[in-house]
């Protein structure tokens, strides 16, 4: 109808110009008029004056659209995001741990025979060291090749760093992936006595560094290690308890400590014995 009005699809055009969707033009000849969008009853009116004056209102009721759109993509946005928080701590409650774990650790003192000058006085970590690969390779393990073991570890570290050492659980886990070459660890920083009881579950060893005077093991010598390693192979639900090889004492297979006593002993090596308890947390765990 010449000079009328018609719906005529031309395609959408920009949010705040014509409108959100399809858009009327008005015919004219041979030409067509664009007109702006549906959001107002205006545009469909014949009346002049009252298109002009509802034209004026249409920023107003555009915003209010908007916002309306905005509000409610944000609360969709927010209610996905808890209903995947709450997906997600459910699998987490899911996955439930034995009463108990103990794995079968084969142990080592590391004084073997009894003599605690240097250098086993100060070779836990090389101790903890050989239990862990003798573990994860499925090696039986006594004293004379445990000794041997413990020698030659003091032996690679004076050559390659110049000396035997107290040890980070970074350098540790160098010394086993060097000498060993085994290289299938990795060192945590952020942990609990939950995290532990996980890699223990599943069957990783975990090895940490200790404030062994923080222990309190009545078997150690007197006033005990200032600085420690211990190999975690297992817990107890039902005594509250982490059962470890301590290396320590002759007396360390199997030994347990509380779950809060072996987790506050927990501290890195800091490079002085005076700050030991200052240590950060940190496990090397140890998977086969």
């Amino acid at each position: 109808m010449e000079g009328g009005y018609g719906p005529k699809y031309v395609g959408r055009r920009g949010f705040w110009g014509s409108g959100f969707g399809w858009v009327l033009r008005r015919r004219r000849g041979a030409g067509d008029v664009p007109l702006p969008g549906f959001f107002s009853a205006a545009f469909l009116c014949r009346n002049k004056e009252k298109r002009l004056k509802k034209f004026h209102s249409l920023p107003l009721i555009s915003i209010l659209f908007y916002t309306r759109i905005v509000q409610i993509l944000v609360r969709l946005i927010v209610a996905l995001l808890l209903f995947s928080a709450s997906i997600s701590a459910n699998t987490r409650e899911a996955i439930t741990l034995p009463d108990k774990v103990e794995l079968s650790v084969p142990f080592l003192c590391q004084a073997p025979f009894a003599d605690w000058s240097q250098p086993w006085q100060d070779a836990c970590e090389e101790a903890a060291i050989v239990m862990a690969i003798h573990y994860v390779r499925n090696y039986p393990l006594d004293k004379e090749s445990g000794n041997q073991e413990i020698l030659g570890l003091v032996k690679y570290q004076e050559v390659r760093w110049g000396g035997h050492h107290d040890l980070t659980a970074q350098k540790t886990g160098q010394l086993m992936a060097e000498y060993y070459k085994y290289k299938k660890y990795k060192i945590s920083y952020r942990f609990g006595i939950e995290e532990i009881k996980k890699e223990l579950a599943q069957g990783n060893l975990v090895l940490t560094p200790m404030a062994g005077r923080l222990l309190g093991n009545r078997y150690y010598r007197r006033p005990g290690p200032a600085y420690h390693y211990m190999v975690f192979k297992g817990y107890d639900n039902r005594s509250g308890e982490f059962i470890t090889n301590d290396s320590g004492t002759k007396r360390g297979e199997g030994f347990r400590y509380k779950y809060d006593v072996a987790f506050n002993a927990i501290h890195d090596w800091t490079g002085s014995k005076e700050t030991i308890a200052q240590g950060k947390k940190a496990m090397i765990i140890i998977s086969k």
